[in-house]
């Protein structure tokens, strides 16, 4: 298909300041100073106004390479020429002394998923064991390292979707591993009877983190919702309410077990499985006439993500949430964020509603919070800790493990070595102007939205062509994104990626769409 040249689009309801690149490709400081974000914004912006073009190819202050190497951007691939990585950091470091390891387009570009010949279709393995509930694509990955999978034939994939927004660190990380191979030899699990250290740093650097004061750790995200679910009921319970009531939002996605499918706005998810939970009413997402008409003397929560990821890639505006924020405290309700998707560094904020100068009661978190190790959890206020769950209400056999917990708390410590939030925040512009211009070049892409790491292009409305076939065509290329909901292509990459990445998502793409047709 043709590109053709067109006017720029923006969703102009959810643009911000970290989606819209200034014209020196710096980041936007016009924003309200409501919270410590702006503040860094401003800071970042400042700092970053001092630098050179080149400041990405040296190393942070804070060693994101590790001492050993020579530029932070580079990762071991076989279309790099497989470079020397970094003991601590799982970084690579540069071939010869007076030179970066980046990934240099020329030696891109002899990598086979280069080659405008797409890579030939993978026969389906024999799944006839598992029961079948995905639709997956007939590929076989057991490797990986740095934002580079690898499968069973050899082929590499530059991995844009990071197994849906869980490996933040990417693959490989050596700090990482080795945290978890030490963990195993010492104690995988005993159970909740007992405590056990990691599960206390995990608790500790999780409630300073989300600037809540009481963790429990579930085994994903949809116990983790169904965990915040009960704490809203015993809350309400504890008020003398019978029969609570909760309202959620329309084209959200909470889980697929029966009380976090209960508050999911999707009809078509929910469907077989009715009667789910009883005084649940869905609102329309950054309608807040919509939530108030709802609002009853039995509402004792409302529950929503502060971006949806699976229904669109859509961020809730600042309207909005500091709207929720207020009818909750109006009215005694709770006010529960689902940050799952969004959290953990990937909106440019370790949660996402740091950018909106509020706090919540309870949030729900998982995903990168064991980048890979499966493990969630949610926290919760100390006033809500005093008023809802108490022994006996709530339980988890393996729910924050010694292993799982070592896990969250090594994640905290390597994303604060290697500054991921301010990576993201630095890196945003360049990855949305690239999924701008791609916009822009091709009349089925309509516009592009999102925040920080998670950013989703909207095909045309008016258009035939599917995401699911665009993502299909990416990874012939070489190339992994994910799909959403109201036909979307959602990119979530792990938070190491460099503009070398962002460049090389770019031209793997832009051949995908340029076979669309």
């Amino acid at each position: 298909m043709d590109s053709k040249k067109k006017t720029p689009k923006v969703d102009s309801s959810t643009a911000t300041s970290l989606n819209k690149p200034a014209k020196d490709s710096k980041i936007s400081t016009h924003i309200g100073a409501e919270s410590a974000f702006d503040s860094q914004l401003v800071e970042l912006q400042k700092v970053d106004s001092r630098k050179n073009a080149q400041s990405l190819n040296k190393p942070q202050a804070a060693g994101l390479c590790g001492k050993n190497t020579r530029a932070e951007s580079a990762f071991d691939t076989k279309a790099a020429g497989g470079r020397i990585f970094d003991e601590k950091a799982g970084l690579c470091s540069g071939e010869q002394g007076d030179k970066t390891c980046g990934l240099s387009t020329q030696r891109a570009t002899n990598s086979p998923l280069f080659r405008k010949k797409p890579t030939p279709k993978m026969k389906k393995p024999n799944d006839s064991a598992i029961l079948q509930v995905y639709s997956r694509l007939p590929i076989i990955f057991n490797k990986g390292q740095g934002v580079y999978l690898y499968d069973t034939q050899g082929r590499e994939y530059l991995d844009f979707g990071a197994g849906i927004a869980v490996n933040a660190l990417g693959y490989g990380n050596t700090a990482f591993n080795t945290a978890l191979k030490e963990q195993i030899d010492k104690l995988l699990h005993i159970s909740n009877l007992y405590y056990n250290l990691p599960a206390i740093e995990a608790a500790t650097k999780l409630a300073k983190a989300s600037g809540l004061d009481r963790v429990f750790f579930t085994n994903s995200g949809a116990e983790a919702c169904e965990g915040a679910l009960k704490v809203a009921k015993k809350y309400a319970y504890e008020k003398g309410i019978k029969s609570p009531q909760i309202i959620a939002m329309k084209d959200s996605f909470h889980g697929r077990t029966l009380g976090a499918l209960s508050v999911t706005g999707n009809s078509a998810y929910q469907k077989p499985f009715k009667p789910l939970l009883s005084g649940v009413k869905f609102a329309r997402f950054n309608d807040i006439a919509s939530v108030e008409r709802l609002i009853t003397p039995k509402t004792c929560a409302i529950m929503l993500e502060t971006i949806q990821g699976e229904g669109g890639v859509t961020p809730a505006s600042k309207e909005f949430l500091h709207a929720m924020r207020k009818l909750c405290d109006r009215h005694d309700m709770l006010l529960i964020l689902d940050e799952i998707q969004c959290g953990m560094g990937r909106s440019g904020s370790m949660f996402a509603y740091e950018q909106y100068g509020i706090m919540p009661d309870i949030i729900t978190t998982a995903k990168a919070l064991g980048c890979g190790v499966p493990v969630g959890a949610f926290v919760l206020s100390q006033k809500v800790a005093d008023l809802s769950l108490k022994p006996g209400d709530h339980g988890s056999t393996y729910g924050g493990n010694p292993f799982v917990c070592a896990a969250v708390s090594k994640v905290f410590d390597i994303f604060e070595e290697l500054q991921l939030v301010q990576r993201v925040i630095k890196l945003t512009p360049s990855l949305t102007q690239v999924l701008q211009e791609l916009c822009d070049r091709y009349d089925f892409l309509h516009s592009v939205r999102g925040k920080g790491f998670l950013q989703g292009v909207q095909i045309d409305p008016k258009s035939k062509i599917q995401a699911k076939h665009i993502v299909q065509l990416a990874i012939e290329e070489g190339l992994i994104i994910l799909s959403a909901s109201h036909n979307v292509l959602r990119f979530a990459p792990p938070l190491i990626i460099t503009q070398e990445h962002i460049e090389l998502m770019r031209q793997r793409l832009t051949r995908a769409l340029d076979r669309v047709s």
